[in-house]
C-alpha cells in the first residue's frame, strides 16, 4: 500500500512540474511576442553581422538607435530576425548590410515580414522597391531580383546600406500600427 501511495505522489509530482513547465514557455512566447519584430529573407554567402537602424520621429536621421543580428553565412535563403524594444514603435528603418562582403559578394534580400501586436506585413520581391532603395553610394539594389551589389570605392569595398522610401514607408508603418 505505502508503494502505491509514493507512486501517487511521486506521479503528482512530476505532472505538475511538467504543467508548470509548459506555462513558462507559454510565457516566454508571449513575452517574446510584444514589441515591433522585423524578419529578413536574406542570401548571404559570407558570415556577416547586419544592422537595423530605426527612428521613431519619421526621420531619416537615423543615430543610435540599432539593433543587430548575426548571420551566418549560406548559399541557402534564411531568415535573419531583428527584435526592436518593447517599448519601440519605428517610423523610419534601415538596413546596413555587408560588413564582412567583399567586392564580389552580393546579398539577395528577398522578403520583409514586420510583426507588432498580433498582425503581420509582408513585403515582398519587386514591392522591396516600393519601400526601400540603395544608398548609391554604397551599393547597388535591384528590387526585381533583390541583388545587393556593394560599390568599391578606391579600392575599397563600402557597406550596403538600404535606406527607406520615406513616404511610402512611413505611411505603411503607421497604417500597420494602427490596424
Amino acid at each position: 500500500m505505502k508503494k502505491i501511495i509514493c507512486f501517487l505522489i511521486v506521479s503528482v509530482t512530476l505532472t505538475s512540474c511538467k504543467i508548470k513547465d509548459e506555462e513558462a514557455k507559454g510565457e516566454t512566447a508571449q513575452t517574446q511576442n510584444k514589441g515591433f519584430k522585423v524578419t529578413v529573407n536574406v542570401i548571404s554567402k559570407t558570415t556577416d553581422d547586419f544592422c537595423l537602424l530605426y527612428t521613431e520621429d519619421g526621420t531619416i536621421n537615423f543615430g543610435k538607435t540599432v539593433v543587430w543580428s548575426s548571420v551566418p553565412g549560406n548559399p541557402e535563403e534564411q531568415k535573419v530576425n531583428f527584435n526592436l524594444p518593447e517599448d519601440v514603435y519605428p517610423t523610419e528603418l534601415r538596413f546596413d548590410l555587408g560588413l564582412k562582403q567583399t567586392a564580389t559578394d552580393t546579398i539577395y534580400l528577398k522578403s520583409l515580414n514586420f510583426e507588432y501586436n498580433g498582425k503581420k506585413l509582408d513585403i515582398v520581391g519587386a514591392q522591396l522597391g516600393q519601400y526601400f532603395r540603395a544608398d548609391e553610394n554604397h551599393c547597388k539594389f535591384d528590387p526585381t531580383t533583390g541583388a545587393i551589389i556593394p560599390v568599391v570605392k578606391d579600392g575599397k569595398v563600402m557597406q550596403a546600406s538600404i535606406y527607406p522610401q520615406e513616404i511610402e514607408l512611413g505611411n505603411a508603418l503607421k497604417k500597420f500600427g494602427t490596424q
